[in-house]
């Protein structure tokens, strides 16, 4: 599988980051999924910019919390399919989207921990691809916006712990 907009490599080849990122003191997962591969990174993909990071399952694997925190959102959209918006403290948020359907813990108002199973990875919204759109926020929630207006960062762009 080729990967769109890939992240910056070593010279090993290997993807530049370990498997903690930190954003205003919160340790995150860079890869919150279980049984994925990086099917496209940060950035520009198709001459638009892609706001995520997106890991790519052929079977079907788990979307997991980035970090504990409490879930804002968890919806279903047009767009994003099911999707869930965790605040994880100091600014920071993480948005997951395309699951299949939501884990019985993962309610709007809980509290969640850092590897609890938010649900599977799904093909929901305006994809037919089983994939995990991540990103990792940062801003101030308003009311009415929600998480679409918090800034994204590139994951791959953070510092490690």
């Amino acid at each position: 599988m080729a990967i769109a907009n890939p992240p910056p490599v070593g010279a090993d080849g290997k993807t530049i980051g370990g498997p903690l990122v930190v954003l205003n003191g919160v340790e995150l997962l860079l890869q919150p999924a279980t049984k994925v591969c990086l099917s496209s990174g940060y950035g520009q993909r198709n001459g638009r910019a892609h706001r995520g990071v997106d890991y790519h399952t052929r079977t079907s694997g788990d979307v997991l919390a980035a970090a504990d925190g409490t879930i804002l959102e968890a919806t279903t959209r047009a767009d994003f399919g099911a999707m869930i918006v965790i605040y994880h403290g100091s600014s920071v948020y993480t948005r997951y989207a395309h699951l299949a359907s939501f884990s019985a813990p993962a309610k709007q108002g809980a509290r969640i921990r850092r590897g609890e199973v938010l649900g599977p990875i799904g093909a929901t919204g305006a994809t037919s691809v089983r994939h995990l759109h991540y990103e990792i926020l940062s801003g101030t929630y308003v009311s009415g916006v929600g998480s679409f207006g918090l800034a994204t960062h590139n994951p791959f762009g953070l510092p490690s712990p």
